[in-house]
């Protein structure tokens, strides 16, 4: 089963693996942009407020000198987002 939704697609079918993975889409602002084309320039992969993902980062990873696509600091107190990192 797909599950799509206006911040792209997850296939829920993949099951819970039990290993820490969240099993929901991210809810992305918008995944495949107005051209409706998912990995061009115009895709807006920020996570809406309310996305599962927001502060369910490993808090024991090693994130030294790492930066989100905004170029701020992938944890924030104790928070830390799995946002795309910036490569």
């Amino acid at each position: 089963m797909t599950v799509r939704e206006k911040g792209g697609v997850f296939l829920d079918n993949l099951g819970t693996d039990r290993g820490g993975n969240i099993d929901a889409g991210p809810l992305f602002v918008d995944a495949d942009g107005a051209d409706d084309t998912y990995g061009t320039k115009d895709d807006d992969l920020h996570l809406m407020s309310y996305s599962p993902c927001i502060e369910k980062g490993d808090p024991s990873g090693d994130y030294s000198g790492q930066v989100d696509m905004d170029g701020e600091t992938r944890v924030r107190y104790d928070n830390v987002d799995t946002q795309i990192p910036n490569q």
